[in-house]
């Protein structure tokens, strides 16, 4: 299942556009969102990392969830103050799923 939303994100309402992405394989739900020109969605997870300055924590729907429900106007002042931040982020998450899979070879 794939079910994608858009519309403008909270207190911003000259832009940026929000798209959220919600995808669903097996009975394991994922998130994603993107804002205005981007290409990618990004796991909540990765801009509330990136944001905060922490680690990137494992899979858990409701972060996601919690993350675009209260913080997407953090995620919109982030891409206003680094426009090149899609990088930075594709670059994390990257790194982490690296990570992720290295451990469970183990």
């Amino acid at each position: 299942m794939q079910l994608t939303l858009e519309g403008p994100v909270p207190g911003y309402p000259d832009g940026p556009t929000a798209w959220i992405q919600i995808l669903a394989d097996r009975g394991q739900p994922a998130m994603g969102l993107r804002l205005s020109d981007m290409a990618e969605y990004i796991d909540p997870q990765v801009w509330a990392a990136h944001i905060d300055g922490t680690v990137i924590g494992d899979p858990d729907f409701e972060s996601q969830a919690s993350f675009v429900r209260n913080r997407m106007p953090d995620a919109a002042a982030a891409l206003r103050a680094d426009a090149q931040i899609e990088e930075a982020l594709v670059r994390a998450g990257r790194k982490y799923l690296r990570r992720r899979n290295d451990r469970r070879a183990r």
